[in-house]
């Protein structure tokens, strides 16, 4: 009561310094501060509350002190062994500070690690106190406007007043997987204003633009799956939620930049061939690819790669790219030679390992399935031979 008073009647404004000063004296006192007698749920109740009394702001809430955060995990560790005990001494006048203290500690805890801590919000027994309390933590961690580390708080959509979602929230996320994942969330549970969608594909747009939501080959191999369930998908409910968040996929013009720039700019390495591989395989049917030319693609990593050529690197990259099962035409007929030849004229400046290569030839041709492409593959190779 004393330091609420303290707090309230002269209108405190703290700085960076006093916010960590106060997790710091915390850390270092409060093992001897409570006398031996003491209830330690009611210590950890008054603790919570004074800490819910802290007028936190963006410009002093700090994640970078070790004691601030050292204080909060120790906190909520001892919260779950006794969770039950300690909810149970929160009267109706305690909750606000005690719930304005908590989603504190917990958001310091969110945005520096990504083990789950919303499982203290989901063992609630209070319906009405779990969903006051998932909405001040998610709207504590909106006004911060800090990325969120891990992906299991999403699941506070589940739970808050769907009264207070709006797509800034979505800024939280830090990867294109947890904001769609996010995404799935928030839209069915607004399935029926289909404003949504528009106001969305913009948001996630401009993050996309503004490289809030990074693109690499995880994100983009996480879309082209995702872009899938739809078909796969029975329940039409849950249907029509895919739908929506796949027009917002589909229609970011800048994503489709980015995986381009993302694509040309890499330094490829024989670890990143499965998903090369795998992201080309949807290059016929994804608008996502768009930008992206297969041949060209392959033709520029395979002249910049990041590697040491090597025996196994070319061998590789064949049992990848060059095990050609596409409609024998003009145009693939094309692709091919053009893909082999720019194979082949790497291979010839490394003079040892085209020598391997030549040796182990029977084993290249034997791993196709087309014996159109396996025929166009030897006739080359041949005529490398004489030209050496």
């Amino acid at each position: 009561d004393q330091f609420q008073s303290a707090v309230r009647e002269t209108n405190r404004k703290l700085i960076r310094e006093e916010f960590n000063d106060f997790f710091q004296t915390c850390l270092t006192h409060l093992s001897y501060a409570m006398p031996p007698a003491t209830n330690p749920d009611i210590g950890e109740k008054i603790i919570i509350r004074m800490i819910g009394l802290l007028p936190v702001k963006k410009t002093n809430f700090d994640l970078t002190s070790h004691s601030t955060t050292q204080f909060a995990f120790a906190l909520i560790d001892d919260i779950k062994e006794h969770y039950d005990d300690l909810f149970a001494t929160i009267t109706t006048g305690d909750w606000p500070l005690f719930r304005d203290g908590l989603t504190l500690c917990l958001a310091l805890e969110l945005l520096s690690k990504s083990k789950d801590t919303i499982l203290l919000v989901h063992q609630m027994k209070n319906e009405a106190c779990k969903k006051d309390l998932a909405n001040a933590l998610l709207l504590r961690l909106e006004y911060l406007e800090r990325p969120v580390l891990g992906l299991n708080w999403i699941s506070l959509f589940t739970i808050v007043d769907p009264n207070i979602f709006s797509v800034k929230q979505l800024e939280l996320t830090g990867s294109i997987a947890t904001y769609i994942t996010s995404l799935v969330q928030i839209v069915g549970m607004n399935i029926d204003k289909m404003e949504v969608a528009d106001e969305t594909i913009r948001h996630f747009d401009k993050l996309i633009f503004e490289d809030c939501l990074p693109v690499n080959l995880e994100s983009i191999t996480f879309l082209l799956k995702f872009l899938q369930m739809e078909s796969k998908e029975t329940n039409e409910s849950s249907k029509n939620v895919l739908k929506m968040v796949n027009k917002v996929i589909e229609s970011s013009i800048e994503l489709r930049r980015k995986i381009q720039t993302y694509l040309y700019a890499l330094k490829i390495t024989m670890e990143h061939f499965r998903d090369i591989r795998f992201i080309l395989s949807f290059k016929p049917q994804s608008i996502l690819l768009f930008l992206v030319d297969r041949k060209d693609l392959l033709i520029h990593l395979m002249n910049h790669a990041n590697a040491s050529y090597s025996y196994e690197y070319f061998k590789q990259w064949f049992c990848s790219f060059l095990l050609f099962n596409e409609d024998l035409n003009d145009w693939n007929k094309q692709t091919y030679q053009e893909l082999i030849r720019h194979w082949s004229h790497q291979l010839c400046k490394y003079y040892d390992i085209m020598i391997k290569i030549m040796t182990n030839i029977d084993v290249l041709s034997n791993a196709f399935e087309n014996q159109h492409y396996q025929a166009m593959f030897i006739d080359y190779m041949i005529s490398v031979c004489f030209q050496q």
